[in-house]
Formats: structure tokens, sequence, C-alpha cells
């Protein structure tokens, strides 16, 4: 084959994540104080595939006086 030298140009970018889209369904459209919130939380990349094994912490409010932050 004697010298044989081959080249390619190669581009490096920053990894950047995939966006995707986080829409919360609740049972209803308001709760009252100390009532449960019952609802399904869906998470989608913009092509379309579902987001797998991903994390989620979901905090809430309620405005009695002042905000409060509630967590359970």
């Amino acid at each position: 084959m004697g010298e044989t030298e081959t080249e390619k140009t190669v581009t490096v970018k920053r990894y950047v994540l995939p966006k995707f889209r986080i829409a919360v369904e609740t049972d209803r459209p308001y709760y009252l104080v100390g009532q449960t919130v019952v609802g399904h939380l869906r998470a989608e990349y913009f092509f379309g595939k579902p987001v797998a094994q991903g994390q989620v912490e979901l905090r809430g409010s309620v405005y009695a006086i002042e905000k409060q932050e509630v967590m359970r």
C-alpha cells in the first residue's frame, strides 16, 4: 500500500440536552386548604418520545394570610 494518508474533518460542539414539554393535569381546577391535589404529570420531548425515568419535585403553595410552601 505504500504511504497512505487519510484525513477527516470533525466538528465538536458542546452537548445540549434536548428540550421537552411538561403537562400537569389535575382532577379539578382549584383546591381548598387541606384538600389533596390529585393529578398526572406528563413530560415529552418535542419530537414526541416520553422522558423516561425523569425525576420530579413538585412544590405547592397556599395563600392564607401569607404565602406558605406545602410539601407532603
